[in-house]
């Protein structure tokens, strides 16, 4: 997210769960129930929430339940956070527009959606702050270099396919 256009800074952290400050080591056991997560704070001038919903289903799975890729637990739930009913309209159209393109064995879409009033966002250590420029990775606004995933030892995701346009909106959490 912090590539594209309008998107003012990210950061990533931890959501949805029990207690206050976790750390990694606390959420990756999976004791706490919070998600790792991702704010994401944007200019609405020039892109859209609706915009950042649509590249959420390019690069990542929805469909898995406590899944992505080889990591499991709830702690990798697909999980949205709104602050404003614009975000909430936004998710709920686009979530619509992306299950109307699966085909039917692509599975259920599972991603949650809910209110950020009622799950603090709590930001992760220092080490985890800004993953494609520490990994030597493009990180320049519009880039559609690839990015290799977990330490490199992920999939590789092709930006090139996501259209990322602008419009409109505010600050969401994700994941």
């Amino acid at each position: 997210y912090q590539r594209v256009p309008g998107v003012i800074s990210t950061s990533v952290g931890y959501c949805g769960g029990i207690g206050d400050n976790p750390t990694y080591e606390q959420v990756s056991r999976g004791n706490t129930m919070h998600a790792e997560a991702v704010e994401i704070v944007y200019d609405e001038k020039v892109v859209s929430a609706r915009t950042l919903i649509d590249l959420l289903w390019q690069i990542h799975d929805p469909t898995t339940l406590n899944r992505q890729g080889g990591d499991r637990g709830t702690q990798y739930r697909s999980h949205v956070w709104y602050t404003t009913d614009a975000q909430r309209a936004a998710f709920e159209a686009s979530k619509a527009a992306y299950e109307a393109t699966m085909s039917s064995f692509s599975g259920a879409i599972v991603t949650k959606l809910d209110s950020a009033a009622d799950a603090p966002y709590w930001k992760a250590e220092d080490y985890h702050q800004q993953y494609l420029q520490k990994d030597g990775q493009d990180a320049t606004k519009g880039s559609l270099k690839p990015i290799q995933c977990y330490g490199r030892r992920g999939p590789i995701k092709k930006m090139d396919k996501l259209g990322v346009t602008t419009s409109e909106y505010g600050t969401m959490k994700s994941y």
